[in-house]
């Protein structure tokens, strides 16, 4: 088998599993990146998930998934604009490059 250390896995891929037993479950696995859905975040303040990640020795590699633009209208373009700003903001919490 190859070096597990290579991979890195998307957290809608345990979809079911909250974030720290994901995080738990990857490191015993010896994964060693993650890609955050923010879906998995659980309620999770995204400082809170970067420390759970972090503390079992994940990278955050990438985040996935911010909104789309399109909208039936400007106020609610505005509104998606303004949530992919937030999903950046959280991102960038998270730790990802």
């Amino acid at each position: 088998m190859e070096d597990a250390s290579r991979y890195a896995l998307h957290t809608i891929t345990t979809k079911p599993w909250p974030l720290p037993l994901a995080a738990r479950k990857y490191a015993e696995a010896g994964i060693t990146g993650v890609s955050v859905w923010k879906e998995s975040l659980g309620g999770l303040e995204p400082r809170e998930a970067a420390r759970i990640l972090a503390d079992a020795g994940l990278a955050v590699v990438s985040t996935v998934r911010g909104g789309f633009f399109v909208a039936p209208d400007a106020h609610e373009r505005a509104k998606r604009i303004e949530e992919n700003l937030d999903f950046l903001r959280m991102s960038a919490e998270l730790g990802a490059p």
